[in-house]
């Protein structure tokens, strides 16, 4: 069955440039971290484990998009893992602080992209 929503989800996303693409990760990586917190204190545990391997796969996504050419990529890689490594220790404990921790990294990461993002348009 056509549905002209999904159809336009799937250009809109196609059409992005790299770094807004790149945004719209974050976003996601923020969103599922959130339901996650919102999951854990709902005792809803499953999902909660669903959201962090989605947020997982998102920052390996990040990571093994960089672009090595940069010298700023290797630290970048760095953080990944860091972030990564956070989030399935935040998972086995199901740790609400350190999800939180978590969510403000990934905020911070994305607001910082997106002020480079619009310098170098400028």
């Amino acid at each position: 069955m056509y549905n002209p929503y999904q159809k336009y989800k799937e250009q809109s996303l196609t059409t992005l440039t790299p770094a807004e693409l790149i945004i719209k990760l974050f976003d996601e990586a923020i969103r599922q971290v959130k339901l996650a917190v919102i999951n854990i204190n709902e005792k809803n545990l499953e999902e909660s484990n669903k959201n962090i391997l989605k947020t997982e796969d998102i920052i390996t996504a990040l990571k093994l998009n960089l672009d090595e050419k940069y010298p700023i990529a290797e630290d970048l890689g760095k953080m990944y893992d860091c972030i990564y490594d956070c989030l399935v220790d935040a998972n086995i404990k199901k740790d609400v602080d350190a999800l939180n921790e978590i969510c403000d990294i990934i905020v911070d990461f994305r607001e910082t992209f997106q002020q480079a993002n619009k310098l170098a348009k400028s």
